[in-house]
């Protein structure tokens, strides 16, 4: 047992907390109390990396929180049982050490870019409201031009933006077909770039348009109808969302530059 706690110590040490509360919670299974409180140390740990990865938690922060854990963790090995000091008749084989998996890999979230008309600007609204569990779970960062701030050069702005994204989300209406700008740049980079694999394009069937052939070969979401001419948008946008982390489950990992 010596050994183990040995290990833990060396996991803080080395700022690999989760592994130390993995193999602390394996050989606390005779001690319920002490399961209980690493159980609960793991579970604040994962809320803390969430958050941090979201950009919820500044650095500061976040180092203050691991630091808490970590003295918790150094606390708790100490319930662990201590082996008896025994004479033994013949030495002891060599202890073999426990295996330590590696750290997973993180994983960035999926960047999305917004593309819309104007005139859709409220529709904008909703559909962030309707994305933001998407990124509070860390699987997306949502990108609208109203981020653009004073002064920056909004072109080229969203130039840089389009070369980073992961999912382009089309807002699909009148207004969009209609936009001299979309269709130059936004619409004609977004479709260059899926063909070259380096992003999805969704389109979303915003509201009800005809639409030119290009375009209407790519399955939009909802299905059943505009959102705008949906008997209940909150629903609408609901299938929306489900869509895209099916989309981000199933078929497609990113492939831009973090």
């Amino acid at each position: 047992m010596e050994t183990i706690i040995q290990q833990i110590r060396q996991l803080v040490e080395n700022s690999r907390l989760d592994a130390a509360l993995d193999l602390l919670l394996e050989h606390a299974s005779s001690n319920a109390g002490l399961k209980d409180e690493a159980s609960i140390l793991k579970n604040t740990l994962s809320r803390v990396e969430r958050e941090k990865r979201i950009g919820a938690m500044d650095f500061r922060e976040y180092s203050r929180e691991t630091v808490k854990i970590s003295s918790a963790i150094l606390d708790l090995i100490r319930q662990l049982p201590k082996p008896a000091i025994l004479v033994p008749e013949a030495p002891a084989p060599p202890v073999e050490p426990v295996p330590i998996p590696p750290p997973p890999t993180p994983v960035r979230p999926y960047k999305v870019f917004v593309s819309y008309a104007r005139e859709d600007e409220d529709y904008v609204k909703k559909l962030r409201a309707h994305l933001r569990g998407l990124e509070l779970d860390g699987m997306i960062t949502l990108w609208t031009d109203d981020q653009i701030l004073t002064g920056d050069a909004w072109a080229e702005e969203i130039q840089k933006q389009m070369d980073q994204t992961d999912i382009m989300l089309l807002l699909m209406s009148p207004d969009f077909v209609n936009s001299d700008f979309i269709q130059r740049v936004e619409l004609k980079q977004a479709l260059e770039r899926k063909v070259a694999g380096k992003n999805l394009v969704v389109p979303v069937n915003l509201r009800r348009v005809h639409l030119p052939e290009f375009l209407s070969r790519l399955q939009y979401t909802p299905r059943q109808a505009p959102v705008a001419g949906s008997p209940d948008q909150d629903e609408a946008w609901y299938t929306v969302a489900q869509d895209i982390k099916k989309l981000i489950k199933g078929k497609f990992e990113p492939t831009a530059n973090s």
